[in-house]
């Protein structure tokens, strides 16, 4: 049966989410792990940072709409250090704004705004991007196709809606912890 085309990007964007949401929350461990801190890093309770997750999201389809205009890679990073940068402090001014906590601050970095954002995260986000785009959604890619070429769609749809779940009721869980 031929799935509607609008479910199976949704389907593929929310496989990626979940991806990309595990392998931010290992790389911000790994990181803290080597400044010392041993503390569970991210907002929710599972080892998630939505943050990455939303993040490859807004790459993916940012990359589909560049590609349209440019090839270049140095314009794509630009483009995607600019949008990343604007995505961080605003989820920085929400998390303030709404918990009272304040996950990062870049304060004594250069040319900082309100430590929610700087020069260095900014060209790491345009190079970051880059990276992600060129060396890892491609084979992520791959994986997604091959994956759901052995699998049916029922079941890519049960794991889907499961993890979903779970994500909601540990956002949910998370933001009572931090409104208390």
């Amino acid at each position: 049966m031929k799935r509607n085309r609008t479910i199976e990007i949704l389907e593929k964007l929310c496989f990626y989410f979940f991806v990309c949401a595990l392998i931010g929350f290992i790389m911000e461990s790994l990181y803290a792990f080597m400044l010392g801190n041993h503390e569970k890093r991210g907002f929710l309770y599972g080892p998630i940072c939505p943050i990455y997750g939303f993040g490859a999201i807004i790459l993916i389809i940012l990359d589909d709409l560049i590609s349209k205009k440019t090839n270049s890679i140095i314009i794509k990073m630009i483009i995607m250090a600019i949008v990343f940068t604007i995505f961080e402090y605003l989820v920085s001014l929400v998390f303030e704004l709404i918990f009272g906590i304040r996950w990062w601050d870049y304060s004594d970095a250069f040319l900082n705004l309100q430590g929610r954002i700087c020069l260095e995260f900014s060209i790491l986000w345009g190079i970051g991007g880059g990276a992600f785009i060129q060396f890892l959604y491609k084979p992520l890619q791959k994986l997604v196709d091959k994956v759901k070429n052995k699998v049916s769609y029922h079941v890519i749809d049960s794991i889907l809606i499961f993890l979903s779940i779970i994500t909601l009721i540990d956002f949910i869980l998370s933001i009572v912890k931090y409104l208390k």
